[in-house]
């Protein structure tokens, strides 16, 4: 497991071969989950593996950094032909790419989760209206909205 580097947002899955049992697989699975792996689905992933193999696939996504420097023509010819230039939002792709923690979420998202309670906790100390559940200042944000 060492040679294979996981790291933040790497996710592990499980291709059994023939006559591994559920509570071999779901023992593998609560280990790895214990020490922090994601672990993802069970599946045919790839060859099938030997009688009584677990294969372990890694699903890692990379954000590449797009190379910025396309000057094969001049900012004015495109603008005088009222077209965006080749460059035109490489530095906002590159930047992007740079920053983001996990690059899955650039192409598949998060499930939302709500947080609500916590915001509306946190206007109402903003506002001093904490634990107020009645009448106009039951509105968290009314405070804010004149």
């Amino acid at each position: 497991m060492i040679d294979i580097q996981l790291d933040y947002g790497d996710t592990l899955l499980l291709d059994p071969g023939e006559n591994v049992s559920k509570n071999r697989l779901d023992d593998i699975q609560a280990r790895l989950s214990d020490v922090g792996l994601k672990v993802g689905s069970v599946g045919v992933y790839g060859m099938k593996p030997a009688n009584g193999v677990i294969t372990l696939y890694v699903e890692r996504y990379t954000a590449e950094i797009p190379e910025c420097e396309y000057w094969s023509q001049s900012a004015k010819a495109s603008r005088d032909s009222n077209q965006h230039s080749p460059n035109f939002g490489c530095a906002n792709n590159a930047a992007l790419a740079a920053m983001v923690a996990n690059p899955r979420d650039l192409t598949t998202g998060q499930t939302a989760r709500r947080h609500t309670g916590s915001a509306i906790k946190a206007v109402q100390a903003l506002t001093g209206e904490a634990g107020s559940t009645s009448g106009a200042s039951a509105n968290p944000l009314a405070g804010l909205m004149q």
